[in-house]
């Protein structure tokens, strides 16, 4: 780093980088501080980050990757089912990450019902 602040190897300047820092701290902090949404059925949430998306541009691009996130097609009964779930989550062509989220899931929700604090399975 030069004596101006100026990061030799990618040529940008650490004022830069702290400035926008707190400019998504700022943004994150107006955010938290605003007032609740409707939770009923016409609020369209995708809608909303897209009207927003000029008062929390980086909130609102976080929010469109996780929406974007496709949700898997069996429903969580049928995933928990007590009879072979776990063959029948891999039977169900759901990827490793989903099948592993789904079955950590479900030994945290048998371990919370019996009070095993260390897990399940």
């Amino acid at each position: 780093m030069d004596r101006d602040g100026n990061d030799s190897l990618h040529g940008t300047d650490q004022n830069d980088i702290g400035q926008s820092a707190l400019g998504e701290f700022r943004e994150l902090t107006l955010y938290l501080e605003g007032g609740l949404c409707p939770q009923n059925e016409q609020f369209d949430i995708l809608k909303w980050w897209k009207d927003n998306a000029l008062t929390y541009p980086t909130l609102a691009r976080l929010a469109r990757d996780i929406l974007a996130i496709p949700g898997s097609a069996v429903s969580a009964e049928s995933a928990f089912d007590e009879t072979d779930e776990r063959v029948s989550l891999f039977n169900r062509k759901l990827s490793p990450e989903i099948v592993e989220a789904l079955i950590c899931t479900q030994d945290w929700i048998k371990s919370s019902e019996t009070g095993d604090e260390n897990g399940g399975s």
